[in-house]
């Protein structure tokens, strides 16, 4: 299962959990337009936990739902990567 966590008032939530990394990315993008979307004029990263194998696949993702054409990569520190363990892929970002 692949948690699916965000930051809401400063605490880390598990708001779902998905079987597989394609539900899972399905799962991020419907509640990133629930949310009203990305705001693109603010920085836009990409994280991982453990290696970097399939983040081109998981990039890719949201660059075809969203026009995002600047953004970051690096890994993930301890405090959020113990809750979501290894092989973790994440993206952070600002709602408009």
């Amino acid at each position: 299962l692949k948690p699916i966590l965000t930051v809401h008032d400063g605490k880390l939530e598990a708001i779902d959990k998905k079987r597989g990394s394609a539900k899972a990315i399905a799962k991020m993008i419907e509640l990133i337009h629930e949310q009203g979307g990305i705001d693109l004029k603010e920085p836009i990263y990409f994280g991982y936990t453990g290696n970097d194998i399939s983040m081109d696949k998981f990039i890719n993702a949201f660059i075809n739902e969203f026009p995002i054409s600047h953004y970051e990569i690096g890994m993930v520190g301890p405090v959020v990567g113990s809750h979501a363990g290894p092989g973790a892929q994440f993206i952070t970002y600002l709602v408009p």
